[in-house]
C-alpha cells in the first residue's frame, strides 16, 4: 500500500518528540488535527491508531459498513472515537489489527447520539500503517503514535493506561468530556461578533457570555442579559442591573431565548453559549437585542448550545473578557468573598453580585 501522505509530512531532521505536548504541535504544524479538538460539520485531516475495530458488514443499501474505533494521545487510550466507513466490500480500509496506524484525508466530523463520529465520503482519503511494519523510516509523529500505543498496550491495567498529558501553555483549559466534539466551527457565513451588528442584520449566530438572567412577560420565555466583550453603539447604557463581572461601555445586550427550543441546555449565569438563528432587532425601548426562538421550518434544530471554556473558539472572547474586565475565563471568574479579601490585603472589598435565576432582581450574598 503506497504512504505517500505519511512520507510526504515534511522535514523532521531536527524534530524530536517525547510528549503529548510536543505530539500536538507538530500535528498542528501539518495541518493535522488532535482527536481531542475535532470540531463538528467540518473536513479534517488525521493521524491516529486503531484500537478496535468490527469487519465490514452489509448495510440497509447497496454497499458494505466498517466501523473502526480509533485513539491518539490527546484522546487518551482508554476512549476511542469511531471511524464509519460505507464502501464496496473491496475498497474498504485495508485495517487487520489494533495498533494499526491510519492517516485520514478530507474526513467528515460529525456528532452521533452525543459522540463525536468520522463519517468518510468518496471523496475521503486514507492510508494506513499495518502494526508489524518498522516505522523508523517515518515522521517521528508516526513514531510517537507508534510508541505510545505499544507502552498503552502493554499495562493489563486500563486505569494505568497513559493519559493526555497536562498542557504547560498558561492559556490551556480543563479537558473536555470524553469523547465529545470540541464544538462546532466558527466558519459559518451567519457568524458574527456584536459589535458587527447593524439595523439591516437579519439572523446571525453568535458566542456570548451570560450574565443575567430573568423571567419575561411571556410564558416559557426568558429574558438575559449577554455579552461578547465588543462595543456597539446600538446597544443600550444598561445601568439598573448589576452583574459579574461588571462590564463597561455599551457591550451589555437583552436576548430572548424561548423556553419551546429543542435540546435547550440550563442556562446559568456566568457560563458561554452558542447562539444560532438568532433574530437582530432595534428599537427605542431596548436598542439592539436579538430573539431566538424556535424556527418553524425546522422545528427540531438545536438553536442553543452550551460551549466548554477550554474550546478553542471561545479564546478570542475569553482574551476580550481578560482586557475589558481584567480577569480571565475559569467558571466565569467567579471569586469567593475570602480570595477577594486576601488579594485586597484584608481590607474591605465590594463583594460580587451574585445571579438567583429564579428571581428577577439580584440578590447579594
Amino acid at each position: 500500500m503506497s504512504l505517500d501522505k505519511i512520507q510526504g509530512l515534511g522535514r523532521y531532521d531536527d524534530v524530536t518528540i517525547t510528549s503529548t505536548e510536543d505530539y500536538d504541535h507538530y500535528l498542528r504544524r501539518n495541518m493535522l488535527h488532535p482527536l481531542r479538538s475535532l470540531f463538528q460539520n467540518t473536513q479534517s485531516t488525521v493521524l491516529a491508531i486503531v484500537a478496535n475495530f468490527t469487519p465490514a458488514t452489509r448495510s440497509n443499501g447497496t454497499d458494505w459498513k466498517m466501523a473502526i474505533r480509533v485513539t491518539d494521545p490527546t484522546l487518551g487510550a482508554r476512549d476511542t472515537i469511531t471511524w464509519i466507513t460505507f464502501r464496496e466490500l473491496h475498497k474498504m480500509p485495508d485495517v487487520h489489527n489494533a495498533g494499526d496506524i491510519v492517516y485520514l484525508e478530507g474526513i467528515k466530523v460529525q456528532q452521533f447520539n452525543g459522540r463525536c463520529q468520522l463519517l468518510t465520503n468518496y471523496a475521503s482519503r486514507w492510508e494506513i500503517v499495518p502494526v508489524d511494519r518498522d516505522v523508523s523510516d517515518l515522521h517521528p509523529m508516526v513514531r510517537y503514535l507508534r510508541e505510545w500505543w505499544t507502552s498503552a498496550a502493554q499495562l493489563s491495567e486500563p486505569s494505568a493506561r497513559p493519559q493526555p498529558v497536562a498542557y504547560t501553555d498558561p492559556g490551556a483549559r480543563p479537558p473536555l468530556p470524553p469523547a465529545v466534539c470540541a464544538g462546532v466551527s466558527t466558519k459559518s457565513k451567519y457568524f458574527k461578533q456584536v459589535f458587527e451588528l447593524s439595523e439591516s442584520t437579519r439572523f446571525v449566530e453568535l458566542l456570548i457570555e451570560l450574565l443575567h438572567i430573568r423571567d419575561s412577560d411571556r410564558p416559557n420565555v426568558r429574558r438575559c442579559l449577554v455579552t461578547d466583550y465588543t462595543e456597539n453603539n446600538l446597544l443600550q447604557d444598561i445601568v439598573d442591573i448589576s452583574t459579574y463581572p461588571r462590564v463597561p461601555g455599551k457591550r451589555l445586550m437583552w436576548c430572548t431565548i424561548g423556553g419551546d427550543i429543542p435540546g435547550m441546555p440550563e442556562l446559568l449565569a456566568n457560563h458561554y453559549y452558542r447562539l444560532r438563528g438568532a433574530k437582530v432587532v432595534v428599537d427605542r425601548f431596548d436598542g439592539l437585542h436579538v430573539a431566538v426562538e424556535r424556527d418553524t421550518m425546522y422545528p427540531n434544530k438545536k438553536l442553543v448550545n452550551e460551549v466548554h471554556e477550554s474550546l478553542p473558539e471561545l479564546r478570542p472572547l475569553l482574551k476580550r473578557r481578560a482586557k475589558c474586565v481584567g480577569g480571565g475565563g475559569g467558571g466565569g471568574g467567579r471569586v469567593s468573598a475570602a480570595s477577594a479579601e486576601e488579594k485586597d490585603g484584608g481590607g474591605a472589598v465590594e463583594r460580587p453580585v451574585l445571579i438567583d435565576t429564579t428571581k428577577t432582581k439580584p440578590t447579594t450574598p
